[in-house]
């Protein structure tokens, strides 16, 4: 076991997308994943994190659902958590959800799930990590 692997908290509600965007990581993260609101805060309150990956919509098939946003604003709220990198990852991408990413909340990135490539991913979460630091 590595010791001081930086520490990625993803919100994501779906298991399959948990799979896959973790296994396009290294080992040299230590990922919570967690499916919910309340579990993402939890682990929040347990330890810290260098890292969010937040999906925006927490319930399946839902594009209205914006759940990802609010949790976002209460990192945002939490002045420990302010400086902490986010990372958006939508299966709904617009352009408008984009804009509010990154003017509302300071996202560092906004990624597409249906375009996603496991080299892009890996760099830009290396990048958001070096970022928190």
């Amino acid at each position: 076991m590595v010791e001081n692997r930086p520490r990625i908290l993803f919100l994501e509600d779906e298991e399959d997308w948990i799979d896959v965007l973790t296994s396009y990581l290294p080992d040299d993260y230590e990922i919570e994943a967690v499916k919910s609101l309340s579990e993402a805060t939890e682990c929040l309150n347990a330890r810290a994190f260098d890292l969010a990956i937040v999906d925006i919509s927490l319930i399946s098939g839902r594009y209205e659902d914006e759940k990802g946003f609010h949790f976002i604003q209460e990192l945002l709220s939490t002045e420990v958590l302010r400086d902490m990198s986010i990372i958006i990852v939508t299966a709904y991408p617009t352009m408008e959800r984009a804009r509010k990413a990154f003017r509302d909340y300071r996202v560092f990135d906004f990624i597409d799930k249906g375009t996603l490539e496991p080299a892009e991913f890996q760099r830009t979460v290396a990048e958001a990590i070096a970022k928190s630091y």
